[in-house]
């Protein structure tokens, strides 16, 4: 069952929610990809065991991760790299600066639901691959119409044949369109399924693809990247995998087309869950080991790279007098070991890393949360429980999060298939605190358990709990997905989904039992049992 503990607080401040995740971006910097410095990337061979190590990232044309993974990161960097190799130019830019995709192009989740609402699931990534490359050809011809610096591969003669026989693709289009744009608005002028699908089978698409290759074919190659696609992903996640499905296979299709794809790359990020989808399908063998593809496996000798890379590059004014920044967490906090509940001794990257996902993100907000703590007792003088506070603090945090993407699951798996018809869908999306309501009954739930390691008939118990009182029926599967709960293993190699071998996206049975991931002791308190959850080691 579950039991009370009172961890220490490293912050001296009362220990309010606030106070324990403030963090100090000072130290490993900002966590959010899309904001952080460019400056700031950790260079590829300091990385030894991560995604980043491989070469030839002009040729990537898919980035796939979780979320925190770093995807937008590695977007950030491509397009530096794109932008100093002088036989490239961007389509999302000036060659000497890109353009982000501004957050307000994006489509909602209200968007994606109605698109699954109007459509067979049989059919539905079909129409999806169809609805991506029509938004795609419609954006590369706004911007060959209105981006001024790729504006000369046009004659005179082109453009005004672009703009007679295409104009009414591009809705009168002023300025250089993301592919969102389109997609939204095609969405918006349709009021049924019969008016999308008039849309999208209007033959002059065909016409302008064929076009758009004839147009590129004496150009430099363009590159066209989108990215952000997964911002609302979490709110509806098996809506929106099937949404990034269509836009991995129309982009695939795109690389082998015989006139774009030697001259238009265009290049997205999809969450693992899509892939793992595409895996299972029959097409998977025409994917597997595909250059064209970059998935970011994050591991334990990642992360830990990761940890020391950015103590390497602490600023010199956070090293309080030392003539070097400190090498590794033992030198930073001046602990060898910790000594975990079970009375085990444990290296202190084991214990920090395993309490996290081991991704970019939990390590810029590691480093951010204890760097503080640290300056405060000074570099080397952090007390064992001070330490232990601070991990607490962070499998908090991690397990909140990925417990408010399971809640948003259930919630949008409960949209009748009428909603969006009726257009009462955001009667279940805007209201915030039904998911969150929905976290706390989930929460409820697995304080219901025994402790962190589970059997079978136990198991059996929690579905039937979750299906009686949230109506969920497989929460299993959707806190497999989210990476809470995974296969008990031997000696405690405990398999968790992003480390399935087998790409399973539904719970697998475990006749060894089932175990969740630590954060969920200070999530829902839950009770530890031995062995120690060591799955990242």
């Amino acid at each position: 069952m579950a039991s009370e503990h009172s961890p220490v607080d490293p912050t001296g401040s009362g220990g309010g929610f606030l106070d324990r995740y403030q963090g100090d971006a000072r130290f490993f910097g900002d966590p959010d990809g899309s904001r952080a410095n460019i400056a700031d990337f950790v260079e590829i061979g300091e990385l030894r065991r991560s995604s980043y190590t491989r070469s030839r990232e002009e040729r990537v044309r898919v980035v796939v991760g979780r979320k925190g993974s770093g995807k937008t990161f590695f977007l950030k960097k491509l397009k530096a790299d794109l932008k100093v190799n002088t036989s490239t130019r961007l389509l999302n830019g000036e060659p000497a600066t890109v353009a982000e995709t501004e957050q307000t192009e994006l489509m909602s989740t209200e968007h994606v639901i109605r698109v699954a609402h109007w459509f067979d699931d049989k059919i539905l990534t079909e129409i999806w691959q169809q609805l991506w490359g029509r938004a795609i050809l419609s954006s590369v011809a706004t911007h060959l119409l209105h981006n001024r610096d790729i504006r000369d591969v046009l004659s005179e003669e082109q453009e005004s044949h672009l703009r007679r026989y295409f104009g009414p693709l591009l809705s009168g289009a002023t300025w250089p369109r993301s592919p969102f744009v389109t997609i939204r608005t095609l969405i918006n002028e349709a009021s049924s399924r019969r008016d999308l699908l008039r849309s999208l089978e209007n033959p002059l698409w065909d016409d302008l693809e064929g076009y758009l290759g004839y147009l590129l074919e004496g150009a430099p190659p363009f590159y066209m990247i989108v990215d952000a696609i997964d911002e609302e992903f979490s709110n509806a996640p098996m809506y929106w995998m099937r949404c990034q499905k269509g836009l991995f296979y129309e982009v695939m299709r795109l690389l082998r087309h015989s006139r774009l794809g030697a001259r238009l790359h265009i290049v997205i990020s999809i969450r693992d869950l899509v892939l793992y989808s595409v895996f299972r399908s029959e097409h998977a063998s025409r994917y597997v080991g595909d250059p064209h593809m970059r998935v970011l496996s994050w591991g334990f000798d990642a992360a830990r790279a990761f940890v020391d890379a950015k103590l390497a590059r602490l600023d010199p004014t956070l090293w309080r007098g030392r003539p070097s920044p400190p090498a590794n967490l033992q030198e930073w906090t001046g602990l060898k070991s910790i000594t975990n509940r079970f009375g085990n001794t444990e290296d202190l990257y084991s214990y920090a890393l395993r309490h996290t996902q081991c991704l970019p993100r939990d390590v810029v907000l590691l480093g951010n949360v204890l760097g503080p703590a640290i300056e405060r007792a000074g570099i080397g003088s952090l007390t064992s429980a001070e330490f232990k506070a601070v991990i607490e603090n962070i499998a908090r945090l991690s397990g909140l999060q990925q417990i408010s993407v399971a809640a948003n699951q259930m919630v949008s798996d409960e949209i009748p298939a009428g909603a969006a018809a009726h257009e009462y869908t955001d009667s279940y999306l805007s209201v915030k605190e039904y998911a969150i309501d929905r976290a706390a009954m989930l929460t409820g739930i697995l304080q219901e358990c025994s402790g962190t390691r589970i059997s079978v008939s136990e198991m059996l118990d929690l579905r039937t709990r979750a299906r009686e009182i949230l109506g969920a029926p497989d929460v299993g599967t959707i806190l497999w997905q989210n990476g809470l709960l995974g296969l008990a293993g031997d000696r405690g190699g405990d398999i968790f989904f992003s480390l399935d071998r087998m790409g399973r996206l539904t719970l697998p049975d475990s006749p060894a039992g089932y175990v969740f991931h630590p954060s969920m002791r200070e999530v829902a308190g839950l009770e530890p049992k031995p062995p120690a959850v060591l799955w990242r080691v």
